[in-house]
């Protein structure tokens, strides 16, 4: 377990590193703030310090946040669904189900499927046969596109 947190740790310092050089190369490229949101959301989960778990889950909220308004008044769907991700972790499943079914409307073919985290809200919200329909039917997305796909 120690040697997998070292491991962890140090590719998210690789990975934040990276991230700076790339944001030196172009600051406001849409790529580069979803990945510092995705950064932030990695070091609330390595983060062993609760102030330090809630000030980076809050720095990627806000993150997620501006990248989902967008540029040129089109949300980005990534960012919806990291919300979505972030609204789950914090138990907010009602606006977290509502995040997800936003995605599924707007991006249907969206990978990850955004009818796991659907289903994951309905069965937190004690919606049970709802969330195994939902499972069922990603399933059954997959299963076809590997079909298609042979």
């Amino acid at each position: 377990m120690v040697g997998e947190q070292k491991s962890k740790d140090y590719y998210l310092n690789l990975a934040t590193s990276t991230l700076n050089e790339a944001i030196r190369i172009d600051r406001d490229w849409i790529v580069n703030t979803l990945a510092r949101g995705m950064i932030s959301l990695m070091k609330s989960a390595l983060a062993t310090n609760p102030a330090d778990k809630k000030t980076n889950m809050d720095q990627a909220t806000k993150i997620f946040e501006e990248a989902y308004r967008g540029h040129g008044g089109k949300k980005n769907m990534f960012a919806a669904m990291a919300r979505a991700r972030i609204l789950f972790a914090n138990k907010k499943y009602a606006q977290a189900l509502e995040g997800y079914q936003e995605v599924l409307l707007n991006r249907p073919d969206m990978d990850p499927d955004p009818r796991i985290g659907i289903g994951l809200c309905y069965w937190q919200l004690g919606y049970k046969d709802d969330a195994k329909m939902a499972w069922e039917r990603s399933l059954e997305i997959v299963c076809s596109m590997e079909r298609l796909s042979h």
